[in-house]
C-alpha cells in the first residue's frame, strides 16, 4: 500500500467493506441493508471513501446525506458513520485522511454541515483534531416493561406514510428545533423499506391523522430493547402511540427514547424516566456563513435518526 492511498467506493468493494466492519466492529450491516442505506438514500449521494491495502480494505469511512432544518431553513447535512481502520494500520493518519476526504466530498456535493453522533474513541480525533465541536449531549430515556399499560385507545397500523403524514409534518415542525425533515418519501425509505423491521402505528383525531409513531428493537447496551424510532404527534396522540408501542413490544426488558425538552411532560406520564446513557453530538460546518447551534433545546432527534445500522 502507498502511503495513504484513497479511492472512491465502488459497488465490488462492498464485502471488503462489510468484512472491515466485522473485523473493527464486531458486526456488519448486512449487503441486503448496506445496498438499502447507501444505493436508495432519497436525500442525497452515497459518500464512501477506501484506503486499500491489495485486496482488502485498510480503512473505510462513510457519510450520509439527510435533508434537515437547520436555522429554520432546508439544507443538506452529511452525518458521519462507520469508520474503520483496520487494526495492522492504526496511527498512521487513515481515520483523519478519510474523513477530511469525505467532508470535502459532500461540500462540493452541497451539504451545510457535517453532523455526527461518536463515541469516547473517536470524538477526541474529531473535536481534537479535525475542526469539529460538541454541539450537545442525548439523553436516553427508558420505561421498564414490567410496568403494565393501559390500552390504547385510537391506534392503528400505519402501512404507508403519505400526504396525511406530510401535512402532520408540516403542522408540527413549527414548534421543534433543528431536525431531520419528516417528509413520507424519507419516512418510507428510512423504516417501511429498511430490512429491518419497524412498526408503524396512526393515532386519529375524527377524520384527521393527529400522530404517528415508529416501533422497532434492537439490543442495546447487552439488553433486547424496544426502540421509539419515531414519534409525531399532539400530547394526547402521544399518550395512545407510546401505550401502543408498550403494548407492541414482546421481546425486550425496556422501550428506550430520546426525549427533547419539550417532550419530556409526556414522556414522564407514559412511564419513562432519563437513564445515565447519552450520546455525544458534534458537527461542523462545511460552506462559509453556517453556524450551527449548541444545546439539548436547539436540536430535535428521535433515536431512528441516528439509528443507521
Amino acid at each position: 500500500m502507498s502511503e495513504l492511498e484513497t479511492v472512491p467506493y465502488e459497488p465490488e468493494w462492498r464485502e471488503r467493506v462489510r468484512q472491515l466492519h466485522h473485523e473493527v466492529f464486531g458486526a456488519s450491516a448486512s449487503a441486503e441493508e448496506f445496498d438499502w442505506w447507501f444505493e436508495r438514500n432519497p436525500a442525497g449521494p452515497r459518500v464512501i471513501s477506501l484506503v486499500p491495502d491489495g485486496e482488502r480494505a485498510a480503512g473505510a469511512a462513510s457519510m450520509s446525506f439527510f435533508r434537515m432544518r437547520l436555522n429554520g431553513d432546508e439544507a443538506d447535512a452529511a452525518v458521519a458513520l462507520d469508520i474503520a481502520t483496520h487494526p495492522d494500520f492504526r496511527g498512521r493518519g487513515v481515520f483523519s485522511t478519510l474523513q477530511l476526504l469525505n467532508e470535502d466530498v459532500a461540500a462540493r456535493a452541497g451539504a451545510q454541515a457535517a453532523l455526527g453522533f461518536t463515541n469516547p474513541e473517536a470524538g477526541p480525533i474529531y473535536v481534537g483534531k479535525l475542526g469539529w465541536r460538541e454541539l450537545t449531549w442525548l439523553r436516553i430515556w427508558a420505561r421498564p416493561l414490567l410496568l403494565p399499560a393501559r390500552k390504547a385507545r385510537g391506534v392503528e397500523p400505519l402501512e404507508r406514510f403519505g400526504p396525511e403524514t406530510d401535512e402532520l409534518y408540516e403542522r408540527a415542525r413549527g414548534r421543534w428545533a433543528n431536525h431531520v425533515v419528516r417528509r413520507s418519501e424519507h419516512l418510507n425509505w428510512r423504516f417501511l423499506d429498511s430490512p429491518r423491521s419497524y412498526r408503524a402505528f396512526a393515532a386519529r383525531r375524527g377524520d384527521r391523522l393527529d400522530g404517528y409513531a415508529v416501533l422497532g428493537h434492537k439490543v442495546y447496551a447487552g439488553r433486547s430493547v424496544g426502540v421509539v424510532a419515531d414519534l409525531v404527534a399532539s400530547p394526547g396522540a402521544a399518550r395512545a402511540l407510546l401505550r401502543q408501542c408498550v403494548l407492541e413490544v414482546t421481546d425486550g426488558q425496556a422501550l428506550v427514547a430520546l426525549v427533547s425538552p419539550w417532550q419530556q411532560r409526556t414522556f414522564l406520564a407514559a412511564g419513562f424516566l432519563p437513564t445515565h446513557r447519552s450520546i455525544r453530538f458534534i458537527g461542523k460546518p462545511l460552506q462559509p456563513g453556517v453556524t450551527l447551534a449548541s444545546g439539548r433545546a436547539a436540536w430535535h432527534f428521535t433515536l431512528g435518526d441516528m439509528d443507521i445500522f
